[in-house]
This record gives structure tokens, C-alpha cells and sequence, in this order.
């Protein structure tokens, strides 16, 4: 796992980028318990069954979005910004990577075809009240 700051606020955590094959533990988080899009991956054993269970109706407020962008396949070179917009690294994704935007900003450049997934929290009221572009 790769953790990467702000360079404006160190205590921010701007993304962590995920490696699959890099996962050694049965469970592992890869958020803080008040970040508004809760993440983790699993490592599980052959056999191993999780009890059935649903998710009891809580009231959540959050005034911020996060999101997390998993590969299936091809390549993105993901430009990561920081709060002043300005570039902080680049990073390449690959299939099985997963990276969890938590502050900042970020561009792609898709290098190959390439699917993937984009998750975050709702609900979605359009680009023009999600999104804001930098020049």
C-alpha cells in the first residue's frame, strides 16, 4: 500500500493506492473510521463463508466526496493534485489496482482500453454540482 500526503497539510491523507497482490493480511482497512467512503480488502482462504447479515439504516451526513476507482483491465496514469491544485505525483494503475481519493484532486490518462470501476457516495445530482475542472 502507498500512502500519499499533501504537501500543503501533511495530517491530510490525500490517496492510498492498493496492490492485490500486495495483500498478506486476512483484512485490512484503507480508511479512517470518519471518512465518508469506507474501504478494505480481504484476503480469504478457500472455505471461508461470511455469516449472512444486512445493514441496519443509520442517518450519515458528509460534506465532502470520496472516491475510489478499481481496474479490471487496461492501464491509467493517474495525476494526483493536491488542495492547491497543484500536481503532487503520478502513478501508474493497473488491473487489480485500486486507489481511494480521500482530499485533492486528479486527472487520468487512459494509456490502453480500459475498464473500471468508480464508487463513491450519493446521491449523484449531476457533473455541473459534483464536479468542479481546473484549468
Amino acid at each position: 500500500m502507498e500512502k500519499i500526503y499533501s504537501k500543503i497539510d501533511p495530517k491530510i491523507l490525500l490517496h492510498i493506492i492498493k496492490k492485490a497482490e500486495d495483500i498478506k493480511e486476512e483484512r485490512q482497512e484503507l480508511s479512517e473510521t470518519n471518512d465518508p467512503l469506507q474501504g478494505l480488502i480481504y484476503n480469504v482462504p478457500k472455505g471461508k463463508n461470511f455469516q449472512a447479515h444486512y445493514h441496519n439504516p443509520i442517518e450519515r451526513t458528509t460534506f465532502t466526496t470520496q472516491e475510489a476507482f478499481i481496474v479490471i483491465k487496461g492501464k491509467l496514469i493517474l495525476t494526483v493534485l493536491d488542495t492547491d491544485h497543484s500536481e503532487v505525483c503520478k502513478r501508474e494503475l493497473n488491473p487489480g489496482d485500486c486507489a481511494i481519493f480521500k482530499a485533492g484532486g486528479h486527472s487520468f490518462e487512459v494509456k490502453e482500453d480500459t475498464i473500471f470501476y468508480e464508487l463513491k457516495p450519493g446521491p449523484y445530482l449531476g457533473r455541473e454540482k459534483d464536479k468542479t475542472y481546473i484549468e
